[in-house]
This record gives C-alpha cells, sequence and structure tokens, in this order.
C-alpha cells in the first residue's frame, strides 16, 4: 500500500510508541519508506538510526542485549537525563517539518498534540522470540528465557515508573503486533494515516524484513 498525500507543506508528525520489541523500530523504518517514496521527505529519528562509539570503537551492536535493555529502562526514570532528551527532541521537531518519532513516551510525553500516534504490542512471548531472533542474528549467544524473564522485568520497570510511563495515549491507536507480518501493520497504519490526513491509499507495498 501507498499513500497519495494532498497536504500543504505543514508540520505532521506521527508518534509511535510501545515497548522493547513491539516491532516499534522495524514498522517505523517501513512507513518512513513509503512516505519517502511519495518525496515527503519524512525523517526518522529512533535508536536504530544512530552510531554509538566509545571513542573511537562502534559500540552499537555491543548495547543490543538484555543487560543493557534493563540499564536502558533504569537510566530513563532518571528526571534530568528525560528532560535533556525531550528538549533534544522537540528541537529536532521544529527543525523537521514532517518526522516520525519512535520510543516509549513519544504520544504521551513528547509529542501529545501529535495527529497521529500508534501504540505497538505483543504477546510477551512473541516479543521475547523476535529479541532472541534478532540477538542471534548478530552473532550473539542468548538464552530465551532470560531474555523472556528480563522483557517481563523491564515491561513491569517501564509501565510503572512515575515520570512518562509506557501506556498508549488516549487518542493513540493500538496495533497488536502478535500474529502480524511488517506488511500487515504497515498497511493498517496507512491506511489510518490517508484517512486521517485526507490522502487517498492505493497499491501494495513489499515486506521489507522481519519485525524486531
Amino acid at each position: 500500500m501507498s499513500i497519495q498525500p494532498k497536504l500543504k507543506n505543514k508540520q505532521r508528525r506521527i508518534g509511535l510508541t510501545g515497548g522493547i520489541a513491539s516491532g516499534k523500530s522495524t514498522i517505523a523504518n517501513a512507513v518512513e519508506v513509503e512516505l519517502n517514496k511519495l518525496h515527503k521527505h519524512t525523517y526518522l529519528l529512533d535508536g536504530d538510526n544512530i552510531r554509538i562509539f566509545l571513542e573511537e570503537r562502534d559500540i552499537t551492536n555491543l548495547i543490543r542485549t538484555p543487560e543493557i535493555d534493563m540499564l536502558a529502562s533504569t537510566v530513563s526514570k532518571v528526571k534530568e537525563v528525560r528532560k535533556a532528551l525531550w528538549h533534544l527532541q522537540k528541537n529536532l521537531a521544529q527543525r523537521l517539518k514532517k518526522a516520525i518519532f519512535e520510543g516509549r513516551d513519544m504520544g504521551t510525553v513528547v509529542f501529545p498534540e501529535a495527529p497521529i500516534k500508534f501504540f505497538l504490542t505483543a504477546s510477551a512471548e512473541v516479543r521475547a522470540e523476535r529479541r532472541w531472533k534478532q540477538l542471534r542474528a548478530a552473532g550473539k549467544e542468548v538464552d530465551y528465557q532470560e531474555i523472556y524473564e528480563a522483557l517481563l522485568k523491564r515491561d513491569k520497570q517501564d509501565s510503572e515508573r512515575q515520570l512518562a510511563p509506557l501506556k498508549p495515549a488516549p487518542d493513540a491507536i493500538i496495533i497488536d503486533t502478535t500474529h502480524l507480518g511488517i506488511e500487515e501493520v504497515v498497511n493498517k497504519m496507512q491506511t489510518y494515516i490517508a484517512n486521517k490526513l485526507g490522502t487517498s491509499p492505493r497499491g501494495s507495498i513489499t515486506p521489507l524484513g522481519k519485525v524486531a
């Protein structure tokens, strides 16, 4: 599916929220690709588009582990950290007229005014399997049960924290990706985007890989 926009050059933000391994990054990338095919120059802002360096060493792949997942959740509870990130994200949004923001509080805290918000979810078992496959594909020896238990722990920590807890915005469209592939999820999102913004969906998209 593709969309044929009929919009003037206004600020358009799409907030994509969800828990760990719910498909946020993969789906956000897929939607960005489809929008950019139409020369709408929509930017995707998420952690998967950033390389992390420690001095001159690229450690991007080293931080994709259950241990770092939990540490990230712990650090994200620090008020000063979140305020710094919110400031950065809002500044970027002012510079980029059209953008997809992916994270755990995009629709509730960072951009509550965004006209389009999605919340992705999936069963804990499926999400743990996705993360397990992702890490295995990266050459890491990981245990599924360990990932599953860490995922449950992070879900609890993210959803129960006082500052910007993980939850859908009141007006977010909730999509359960447990039994859906990328193409199905993107089609659902693009249909909603088309209806919301007065555009015309047509055609079909090509699957862009696995949901991770």
